[in-house]
């Protein structure tokens, strides 16, 4: 989960999205056959939509965080698993109605990695 965020400032931007992420790669073969090819909503392009998907799936997961912590690590580690699928559900979700890596487009991760790759080159 972290590997994208270690790769953008070490000069790799999002080549993690491409080469690692085992999310996408699932997606793009699970989804390939089924997807509708729909195109996706003009909103999903806008830098304030993916500010608005980063901060409520963020803001999410820090709250889960803050409150899975204490309950130990058996609850925590379920947390983020629950987290993590769905998201995966979204990103299936979006693979059978858009293109089969709609999400990757959109993706969180994909975006702070590329926000961090920008910083740190400075453009």
């Amino acid at each position: 989960m972290f590997t994208p965020i270690i790769l953008a400032p070490a000069g790799y931007g999002k080549m993690s999205c491409a080469r690692i992420c085992p999310r996408g790669s699932f997606i793009a073969v699970v989804t390939k056959r089924v997807s509708l090819g729909l195109k996706r909503p003009k909103v999903t392009f806008t830098r304030w939509f993916h500010w608005l998907l980063w901060g409520v799936m963020m803001g999410t997961f820090t709250v889960l965080m803050v409150w899975a912590i204490p309950q130990g690590v058996y609850i925590l580690g379920n947390t983020v698993l629950i987290f993590m699928e769905s998201a995966t559900g979204l990103a299936l979700l979006c693979g059978v109605l858009f293109t089969p890596r709609a999400w990757c487009t959109i993706c969180p991760m994909g975006f702070t990695s590329g926000n961090l790759a920008k910083l740190v080159s400075g453009r």
